[in-house]
């Protein structure tokens, strides 16, 4: 690799990302006060966003090469920084540092419960990568990632479902393989281990009422930040009064925000009759008109709605089954489909290996083996969900892919195309 050319990238990027924040009169930090790269807005944002990941990208290059092997190494496996997330979280550190100003290790330590030595070596893993900062000696006050993890809605329960449930399902991914080989059964996976189960992880969540309103309120987080895809990457506009079914739609968090943005169109939201429940009393009240809930089984066939335009939604659910199963999923859709009807999926696409974005490439990575460990479903590439519709039922086709520059996420969009009678 020529690393004078991968520096040469960078500056050009830096010049596009500089100019943007000049003329926007921002800067860059890890300060509370300023703002996220990743969540910029105004003219010429997709030039910024485009730039920002060719660093990211370029970045991630360098930095693995000027490491050298072993050190790279030994970064991707380290869990220091994990286990330090873990104990700030169950111990309620960014909660026990106010929102502004600072606060003493002294102070700190008794308020969470444990001794000052303790905390401060806590903190100091997490201050290495940018989680809390220490403003002058002995005190510590939040950055703008410490401070989202006292406030934002969902967190503590998108921590919980990493550092309780995924890391040790993960972690026994091998000793799955071990015991039963490569297979598609969800009941078989390192998730089965790590609980002790043989119940697939939806039917445990569904015994546990802790692990699936913890489900349920990650998914509600994870809307937060990866929204805008879904809005972007299809015309929804262009759907007129059409009816959308979230099918799998958890506490509608999806449904809700494309009704925000698109007053024409209604959802039915379905899921399980409990999830259900909890999505319609936390309905707001200007929606209520517009969204509605339905207790279904997405194996089982739809009953279709005649005389409507129809737009079938799956938002994060085709990566959590196997082919047999997205199939399955897939056909059940169909049947109750009509012509003009067709199914938007909103998901990861895994690259080719070294064919893009590397950022892009880890990211989609590192969540497929969280659906390996979990559920054995799968991150797919853009032809293996172009042979998905072929697999359940001859009349959907796949029609287009789409990734939008604000997300990671992309839309895939299949057609119904009703058979003709043969003469």
């Amino acid at each position: 690799m020529d690393v004078l050319k991968l520096a040469n990238t960078l500056s050009e990027s830096a010049q596009v990302i500089s100019d943007f924040l000049q003329q926007q009169d921002l800067k860059l930090s890890f300060n509370v006060e300023d703002p996220d790269a990743a969540e910029l807005t105004g003219p010429g944002v997709e030039n910024f966003h485009e730039a920002r990941k060719q660093i990211y990208d370029t970045a991630l290059t360098l930095t693995d090469l000027m490491a050298g092997d072993l050190a790279m190494l030994e970064t991707y496996l380290a869990v220091g920084v994990t286990a330090a997330v873990r104990i700030a979280h169950k111990f309620r550190f960014a909660h026990a540092v106010p929102l502004s100003g600072s606060i003493s290790y002294d102070e700190l330590a008794e308020s969470v419960g444990l001794s000052k030595l303790t905390v401060q070596r806590v903190m100091y893993t997490l201050m290495g990568v940018h989680i809390f900062h220490q403003p002058k000696p002995n005190n510590v006050a939040h950055t703008r990632l410490s401070q989202k993890l006292a406030t934002y809605k969902g967190m503590d329960a998108y921590l919980t479902m990493g550092q309780d449930y995924l890391h040790r399902s993960c972690y026994h991914i091998a000793d799955a393989l071990a015991k039963w080989g490569c297979v598609e059964d969800n009941r078989k996976t390192g998730f089965n281990i790590a609980m002790g189960t043989d119940r697939a992880i939806f039917e445990y969540a569904g015994e546990h009422n802790e692990l699936q309103s913890i489900v349920s309120e990650s998914m509600e987080y994870m809307s937060s930040f990866k929204k805008d895809g879904l809005v972007s990457g299809f015309d929804w506009e262009s759907l007129g009064n059409a009816t959308v079914v979230d099918v799998g739609g958890s506490l509608g968090h999806a449904s809700r925000r494309l009704a925000q943005e698109f007053p024409k169109l209604r959802f039915i939201v379905q899921d399980l009759e409990a999830t259900c429940q909890k999505g319609e009393a936390a309905l707001p009240d200007e929606l209520r008109s517009r969204i509605s809930f339905q207790p279904f089984n997405m194996f089982e066939p739809q009953s279709g709605h005649p005389g409507k335009k129809v737009v079938y939604l799956l938002c994060w659910i085709i990566h959590d089954w196997s082919d047999t199963e997205c199939s399955q999923i897939l056909r059940s859709i169909a049947q109750g489909m009509n012509s003009g009807d067709r199914i938007i999926i909103s998901e990861l696409v895994r690259p080719e290996p070294g064919a893009g974005s590397l950022w892009r490439e880890r990211i989609v990575s590192h969540s497929d083996m969280y659906m390996l460990s979990g559920s054995n479903g799968r991150e797919r590439t853009a032809a293996q969900f172009e042979a998905l519709p072929h697999m359940a039922d001859p009349r959907l086709r796949l029609a287009k892919i789409t990734h939008p520059s604000d997300s990671w996420m992309s839309i895939i969009e299949i057609d119904f195309h009703e058979e003709k009678e043969k003469l």
